[in-house]
């Protein structure tokens, strides 16, 4: 459908560039041809959200990806949002895992939602990464 790549240096310098060309080519009649997605829309927040972090050591063995589906499937619709913004692994880690650091956000529909509710939530957050992942948590 598409093709992108730089000219090369010798056609550039033809024309006297004097820095990298890039050019492209889009078949816009495959590009339309495509279903459309459908437009998803809700009302930006009026309350505000809670958010906590959690840190632990995780077995190398689990990715994000495994988390992120296991704290979804918890099954608790108070959570608005799970992002990663910490991993690391290095030579002063045990061996065979790694750190991660995740944020969970929490928001009411309708309410605020009040400390120790996001306090109980968050604590079966983090149940679930120690039995299930055998994570350590920091």
């Amino acid at each position: 459908m598409a093709r992108f790549g730089r000219l090369h240096p010798h056609v550039a310098s033809l024309y006297k560039f004097r820095q990298p060309v890039y050019v492209g080519e889009v078949e816009f009649q495959k590009l339309l041809a495509l279903e459309a997605d459908r437009v998803r829309y809700s009302a930006l927040p009026r309350l505000p959200a809670s958010s906590r972090d959690v840190s632990m050591l995780v077995p190398d063995a689990v990715s994000w990806g495994d988390i992120e589906k296991a704290v979804g499937d918890l099954g608790i619709s108070e959570i608005a949002s799970v992002r990663v913004f910490d991993t690391y692994k290095g030579r002063e880690m045990p061996e065979g895992v790694h750190s991660l650091a995740f944020r969970v956000t929490y928001r009411g529909d309708g309410r605020t939602l009040t400390d120790e509710e996001v306090a109980e939530m968050h604590d079966r957050v983090r149940e679930l990464m120690k039995q299930r992942f055998r994570a350590e948590l920091r």
